[in-house]
């Protein structure tokens, strides 16, 4: 294995490391969250662009989360009422599959792949990389409800996507929050 400088050492990942004492991380002394608004309507452009003003701090791209708060309308814009019950209903893990790319600069510089199918990427990485305890729990605030096999458009046999239509049903307003799946 080659060693990325000529006078660095060999190590193990700490993760490995069971049964010794961990070091104290003493990089970070301070954390906090902060709401950034995009800097644009989301009517007005077809991207959507989040600036942080903070000058001398950082921000960590892994704990960054979006929060979304959305709803079904009428094609006219607008709202659906009581009597309205059109089959209509979210598609599954909603918050991500809003977005077709999601580009990360850092200081005016592009840092992340840009491809135009990140809806699939998250898609994806989410069947494969969480355990049916998580898609049951947390990434339900993403709107993850499991489509059932062989009844996907179903909106009586398919769970997933009844339970979906129950959050939004009738022009209710839902929200969704989470991480985005990058590469950074």
């Amino acid at each position: 294995m080659a060693l990325v400088h000529n006078s660095s050492s060999y190590a193990l990942h700490s993760a490995l490391d069971c049964f010794g004492v961990h070091p104290t991380n003493v990089s970070l002394d301070n954390g906090y969250h902060v709401v950034v608004y995009p800097i644009s309507s989301v009517d007005d452009a077809p991207t959507i662009e989040l600036v942080s003003a903070s000058g001398d701090e950082y921000i960590d791209p892994a704990h960054t989360l979006v929060f979304v708060q959305g709803k079904i309308a009428k094609a006219d814009g607008s709202d659906l009422s009581a009597t309205d019950s059109p089959d209509v209903a979210p598609v599954n893990y909603l918050l991500h599959t809003m977005w077709k790319q999601v580009d990360v600069e850092l200081n005016g510089t592009l840092v992340s792949q840009a491809s135009t199918n990140y809806h699939y990427r998250s898609y994806m990485e989410a069947c494969l990389g969480y355990d049916f305890p998580a898609k049951k729990s947390h990434l339900t605030s993403l709107m993850w409800y499991k489509d059932d096999a062989n009844a996907m458009d179903s909106l009586t046999a398919n769970s997933g996507l009844t339970a979906r239509r129950a959050i939004a049903e009738k022009g209710k307003t839902f929200e969704m929050i989470g991480a985005l799946h990058g590469d950074i």
